[in-house]
């Protein structure tokens, strides 16, 4: 009989900054269970991995977790794997900031376990061909790839469980292929149908395959119904106990220790993670697939796919550029980029574990972290607020960053809206928002045609609060997401003006009007005139509505509130959401959590203003579906009537800053 070598092991991460329960069920449930199982199997060969954040938990609260480790890394059971520490997805970061990671990795691992990493996990399974060289130019010998891709680079089923090498400018990485229908069998099926798939293997592969198996440290069990399931012990040992019955025909081994001792390999060039292997991640958080999304395409897709993913990418490479500026402190730099590379952590990027992108909690970490290493760029006594235009998500046109001493504010020309408010002592990003999107989750609901950031500009046919509810609402007008041309900028004044010449469709007839905004950005506050101008020939009644959307603590968890002050100077609680206000002159929401208050002011008591939560709906792919807070919806409303050639015009005055109960600081 032909016989194999089996690698075997564990890749285990968490989503940064979780809150601490879930890092101790985790511990409790899978990490802990599992590397005592596998302590009583001294003959058993591990090939291990944790994130960066994973173990410095691990080594702050559980540091007998790592003294047990450590004993079986030194009795030369186990290799501990390398990686990004901030669990990156490695091609979509800088190159300076990729080799930093993977340094401090390296360091980190060395101080804890003595040894010196040379294998690698990719964070999500994320590949393009520049990783080759970034790999070997860190010292990393070997990493691992599902089988799926080396079939496409064109290997034989026979020969398809070999590993290979590939390289990028004369830089060259082993590379081992995960076999994906054993891990798929594992706690599925028993453990004696798992050694008979390896037996069969055994004998359709070519003399001596390498089978790869990575589990999943937090799904080792059968239960997919939870994102962490209690390990099954009995199972483990019972596959232990199997492999050590039939160590005749299956060698376990250490990849480091293979690659130095075989022979010579393989040369061969692997393709771009595309975007459907993603959609396939039925262990992480599984999305089902949906033709419009999941083609087989660049795995940056998902960056067009959400443009809130490309928004936080955008203020992520902005904030490396600021942090490689900082010039003659050390220190100051060591800190802000450390706050940046937590701020890319992979898991509000996309759709992944944790709900990814979906989760609120997650984005509002990755922004802090981001904003953080922001603040340590800027040196005390030397900052001077500006207004600056810049090509910020790289869509080929300017937007306009207000950067002050307390506020953040950047504007676009899409829509002429703010697409990011952050409050600097807070370090938080209240347009941090996610619109509906049409992505395969939560199929019949309700999509968005536009952003939910805010200022965006409705002519609605009518002011009918239900039918805005239910998506069923006829917008007339043609501004809504459309380029306004940027009429005004002024750098150190920080005013900007945009303005759209548009139209609206009234019952097949297009009317001509033009709307101006001018922003106007102080310390703590974001101050916009509109002014609507009829530049048609007719009498004209239009219902206009500004709608902006802020990114709150959970309302329901009563960590914001909302009030408003009504003409007779009442000062009234909003209780309820939906909710249709009248007679509304001041808006003040409450950031209980962050001590923050947010007041909104309008130089024309609206009409009507509506308030709602902005829910969009997630599914995990097992039968279950939730609608996920993601923001707060406020929509003034006025209804206007203009003779030809005259304007209207109302302000709006948004104001930020540090909480003192019912009156404003």
């Amino acid at each position: 009989m032909k016989k194999i070598k089996l690698v075997f092991g564990t890749n285990s991460t968490q989503p940064l900054d979780l809150p601490e329960h879930l890092y101790e069920d985790a511990y409790q449930r899978a990490y802990k269970p599992f590397l005592t199982a596998v302590y009583n199997f001294p003959d058993l060969a591990l090939t291990l991995h944790y994130s960066g954040p994973l173990l410095s938990w691990l080594e702050r609260r559980h540091p007998e977790f790592i003294t047990v480790l450590r004993e079986i890394v030194d009795r030369k059971q186990a290799e501990v794997l390398g990686g990004g520490f901030y669990e990156p997805l490695l091609p979509l970061i800088p190159p300076s900031d990729r080799v930093g990671q993977i340094e401090m990795m390296t360091t980190f691992l060395r101080k804890s376990f003595g040894r010196r990493s040379r294998g690698f996990w990719l964070s999500r399974q994320i590949w393009d061909n520049q990783m080759a060289n970034t790999l070997n130019s860190c010292g990393m010998e070997y990493t691992f790839l599902d089988e799926s891709r080396f079939r496409d680079a064109g290997i034989r089923e026979s020969r398809l469980f070999q590993p290979v090498l590939t390289e990028e400018q004369g830089k060259s990485v082993k590379v081992f292929p995960l076999c994906r229908r054993i891990q798929d069998m594992m706690f599925v099926s028993t453990p004696e149908e798992v050694i008979g798939e390896l037996k069969k293997l055994s004998s359709d592969c070519a003399r001596d395959s390498v089978i790869s198996l990575m589990l999943p440290g937090e799904a080792l069990s059968a239960d997919i119904s939870r994102d962490t399931a209690s390990c099954d012990t009995t199972w483990l040992e019972s596959f232990f106990t199997g492999l050590d019955d039939n160590r005749d025909w299956i060698e376990m081994i250490l990849p480091g220790r293979y690659i130095r001792n075989s022979i010579p390999m393989d040369k061969r060039y692997f393709g771009t993670t595309s975007f459907s292997n993603l959609m396939e991640w039925k262990r992480d958080s599984y999305i089902p697939q949906n033709g419009e999304n999941a083609g087989d395409c660049n795995f940056r897709h998902f960056l067009t796919v959400y443009p809130e993913s490309n928004l936080l990418y955008s203020k992520m490479m902005y904030t490396h550029i600021l942090t490689n500026q900082v010039r003659g402190d050390k220190y100051r730099k060591k800190a802000s980029k450390e706050e940046l590379w937590k701020g890319q952590n992979n898991s509000s990027y996309w759709h992944g574990p944790g709900k990814g992108i979906y989760n609120i909690q997650l984005r509002h970490s990755a922004y802090r972290f981001l904003i953080e290493a922001e603040k340590n760029t800027r040196e005390k006594g030397i900052f001077i607020p500006a207004l600056i235009p810049m090509d910020f998500d790289q869509d080929g046109l300017n937007e306009y960053l207000y950067q002050g001493h307390t506020l953040n504010a950047y504007c676009h020309q899409k829509g002429g809206a703010l697409i990011e408010l952050d409050y600097l002592p807070s370090s938080w990003n209240y347009l941090n928002t996610l619109c509906r999107h049409r992505d395969g989750t939560g199929n019949g609901h309700q999509r968005d045609s536009y952003l939910r950031k805010a200022f965006h500009d409705h002519l609605l046919e009518s002011f009918d609060f239900d039918a805005f509810r239910k998506g069923e609402h006829v917008e007339e007008g043609d501004f809504l997401g459309s380029h306004y041309d940027v009429h005004t900028h002024n750098r150190e004044k920080h005013f900007l003006v945009f303005q759209r010449n548009g139209s609206m469709n009234r019952k097949g007839r297009k009317i001509p009007v033009k709307i101006r905004k001018q922003y106007d950005f102080k310390r703590n506050s974001v101050e916009l005139q509109y002014d609507i101008s009829n530049i048609g020939y007719e009498k004209v009644t239009y219902n206009f509505a500004s709608e902006f959307n802020l990114s709150l603590p959970s309302p329901v968890s009563c960590e914001s509130k909302f009030f408003y002050i009504d003409s007779r100077d009442n000062f009234q609680e909003i209780e309820t959401q939906p909710a249709e206000v009248k007679d509304l002159q001041i808006l003040q929401v409450q950031d209980v959590m962050n001590n923050t208050s947010i007041q909104v002011e309008f130089s024309n008591n609206p009409d009507t203003f509506w308030i709602l939560p902005l829910e969009t709906p997630y599914s995990d792919g097992r039968g279950g579906e939730e609608l996920l807070y993601q923001g707060t919806t406020f929509i003034p409303g006025w209804e206007v009537t203009l003779f030809p050639g005259e304007s209207w015009s109302v302000s709006v005055s948004m104001k930020v800053g540090k909480s003192r109960g019912k009156a404003f600081a």
